[in-house]
């Protein structure tokens, strides 16, 4: 064996550190794209074909490289959590349920492996943020010209739009994401170029309108909690504006509010959140019925009624909450697994040396998800938010990001 044309061990290991990063970036930037190709094209739905190429794609380059990761207690629950899901199988979860909840958690780790300094940081967010504007913009025009009504709110009497999304609460959560990245950009970067920054800011007002018009409330409760999080930890001047403009903001449409958010003249509260109510008592009573290993493993995750909210006193309803949804399918034992890291997540946030505005970006993202996902399944059964999510998640363990300019040029 030619051991002088062996290649040295550092050139091969940067040779896969640069292709997972540049996989990193292509995932960031078509990941968003990807929401809105639902047409089909030649006989072929190119959405699941975009998302499982890009997924797995950074999955092969992950893998190459897991071993460098330092194992911390939260590598070591997200570990313990995808390994838990995976033989959730044996009782009975579906693998299309199981591969939602394991993929995004590959985001994570890859933006830990490859994302390891301000300038990729920058290229990363420049990516992310480019992409984001582009399919902002596109809805934004379907919004305005009318042509993404999904339906009429009787009561309400409101047109809620979808975009040029498939649904509208992919859509709502996608519009609530460009909050965060709009915020993870203020607090990271200093001197932003004023032309960039003014397109942010419109971008940002842009989100806000179309979230608006899609009439989704727990949207509107994640976006809210996250501002609130997000300018206490800016200059307080911020925050009271904010509380204010919000207060006035409700008094002047009290009513305009009150119709989208009880939706009936009835105020019941059970109408209100599309009988969440109803179904929540009715999963929660199955589970305090179910044997013992049933309410430690879960009954299997997918395992409740097809093509329907509401089905017989027998089977499990489809839960309208993600961490009742976890309860159900992976049991007490999934779940606690999964608050478990929430928790660490909060920890690990106050603990790392983060500037005080970075942190209270932070408190506002995992609070706003946690309550978004204990309303709804938001972020995670909804892989493209749940992958977002992560990649965030692990921008926490980038500790150079003092930089002093953000700008699209030639180092990009």
């Amino acid at each position: 064996m030619d051991f002088e044309n062996r290649m040295p061990v550092d050139s091969r290991n940067e040779i896969i550190s640069k292709i997972g990063y540049y996989s990193l970036i292509l995932f960031v930037f078509f990941r968003p794209i990807s929401l809105i190709l639902h047409k089909e094209l030649i006989g072929i739905n190119l959405l699941p074909i975009t998302v499982v190429c890009l997924s797995y794609m950074l999955m092969i380059v992950v893998f190459l490289e897991v071993s460098k990761i330092k194992i911390d207690t939260l590598d070591l629950l997200i570990l313990i959590f995808c390994s838990y899901v995976l033989i959730s199988a044996l009782w009975g979860s579906a693998i299309g349920e199981i591969l939602s909840i394991i993929l995004p958690s590959i985001v994570y780790f890859g933006t830990r492996l490859f994302i390891d300094n301000s300038n990729r940081v920058k290229r990363i967010m420049t990516a992310l943020s480019i992409t984001y504007i582009i399919v902002l913009f596109g809805n934004f025009i379907f919004v305005l010209l009318g042509l993404s009504i999904e339906k009429y709110e009787f009561y309400s009497q409101v047109y809620r739009h979808k975009g040029l999304f498939l649904k509208i609460h992919t859509f709502a959560y996608f519009l609530v994401i460009y909050s965060f990245i709009y915020g993870y950009i203020l607090t990271s970067f200093k001197n932003l170029n004023k032309l960039f920054k003014f397109v942010l800011f419109i971008s940002l007002i842009v989100s806000l309108y179309c979230l608006y018009k899609t009439y989704t409330r727990t949207a509107f409760v994640g976006v809210l909690l996250f501002w609130l999080f997000y300018l206490f930890g800016q200059k307080k001047k911020y925050f009271v504006i904010f509380i204010v403009t919000l207060l006035c903001g409700i008094a002047v449409f009290y009513s305009s509010l009150g119709r989208i958010f009880w939706k009936t003249n009835e105020y019941d509260l059970n109408d209100a959140s599309s009988g969440r109510l109803t179904i929540w008592t009715h999963n929660l009573e199955l589970f305090y019925e179910s044997s013992l290993n049933v309410k430690l493993l879960g009954a299997g995750l997918g395992n409740k009624i097809g093509g329907a909210v509401i089905g017989d006193d027998d089977q499990i309803w489809a839960s309208h909450s993600n961490f009742l949804g976890l309860l159900m399918g992976t049991g007490l034992v999934g779940l606690s697994i999964y608050l478990s890291i929430i928790i660490v997540l909060f920890w690990i946030t106050t603990k790392k040396k983060l500037t005080n505005q970075k942190k209270w970006f932070y408190y506002g993202i995992l609070t706003s998800v946690t309550v978004m996902n204990s309303l709804s399944n938001a972020f995670i059964l909804r892989v493209e938010c749940s992958q977002m999510f992560w990649l965030f998640i692990g921008l926490i363990y980038v500790n150079d990001i003092s930089v002093n300019r953000f700008k699209l040029s030639k180092d990009y």
